[in-house]
């Protein structure tokens, strides 16, 4: 039988304060916990753990940064790995961008259906393509 999550009056299901409490433990990028760990501590996929920690990052009532690298999952400490935390964040991002670029360039081809991102490109990914390229990274401008 499938069981309904409760959400509270603000809109979270009760495991995400679950998963955010045991975050709390994770305090500093030396003290990550894996993907692979966090979600067979609460049994869920690494997939619905990662709309978890989206939900978490986006959220105006949690307020501790929730990151993650190479490692896992880990609260923010300080502006250095706050930024690098982000810097990754915005190199999937725009990796991601990238990828649908291309995929509009080729689109037209051989019957696929046309689509349009080039805007959204030139709004989104030029000015984290310039920066990158110029080595000052975004945040540094």
């Amino acid at each position: 039988m499938c069981e309904i999550e409760e959400k509270r009056p603000n809109g979270h299901e009760s495991i995400v304060y679950q998963i955010y409490g045991e975050m709390l433990n994770h305090v500093g990028v030396n003290n990550a916990i894996s993907a692979k760990e966090l979600s067979a501590k609460f049994g869920i996929t690494e997939r619905k753990l990662r709309e978890y920690v989206s939900e978490m990052r986006r959220s105006n009532e949690l307020e501790k940064l929730v990151m993650s690298c190479n490692d896992g999952y880990f609260i923010c400490t300080d502006a250095a790995e706050f930024n690098r935390a982000v810097h990754r964040l915005l190199n999937a991002a725009f990796d991601l961008l990238k990828t649908a670029r291309a995929a509009e360039k080729k689109a037209g081809h051989d019957g696929q259906v046309k689509i349009k991102v080039g805007e959204l490109y030139n709004e989104i990914c030029e000015p984290f393509a310039s920066a990158s390229e110029s080595g000052q990274g975004v945040n540094n401008g």
